[in-house]
């Protein structure tokens, strides 16, 4: 369990990062390893997070402790299956071959089966995951 830290005074030391520092102390030049930067939405946090960023404080409402923040924790980030990364290793997969295929066709085809692949790909997955099948499904697509 994280430790939670009240704040009842803007004073607080603990707020100094969050209130007093310099985007120029945040960074850190000298030692970029060292650099810091603050997410605000939870867009940017989940990317930072999937980016490999190692959270070192969040700043929340007590409320979303145990609500939207208990998502955050390294408990519940470890509880991910591995196979909701499966997109992303998808992605890049198909990043490559649209990069490597579009100079032996043309940009049109390439468009055409990238929307092709990936609505297939959806229905494919809707019904391994889901077991969800239907005609209106594939005709809807």
């Amino acid at each position: 369990m994280p430790r939670v830290i009240e704040i009842t005074d803007f004073l607080a030391p603990e707020l100094d990062l969050y209130a007093r520092a310099t985007e120029n102390q945040l960074v850190n030049r000298a030692d970029p390893s060292n650099a810091l930067f603050i997410a605000e939405s939870p867009l940017v946090i989940g990317r930072a997070l999937d980016a490999g960023c190692v959270p070192v404080s969040f700043l929340m409402e007590p409320q979303h402790i145990t609500g939207k923040g208990a998502e955050l924790s390294p408990a519940h980030m470890a509880s991910v299956p591995l196979w909701v990364y499966l997109g992303g290793v998808a992605g890049l997969l198909a990043m490559v071959l649209i990069i490597t295929g579009t100079p032996r066709t043309n940009v049109f085809i390439s468009t055409i089966l990238t929307l092709a692949g990936n609505l297939g790909m959806s229905l494919v997955l809707d019904y391994l995951f889901y077991e969800m099948f239907s005609w209106k499904r594939v005709v809807g697509v």
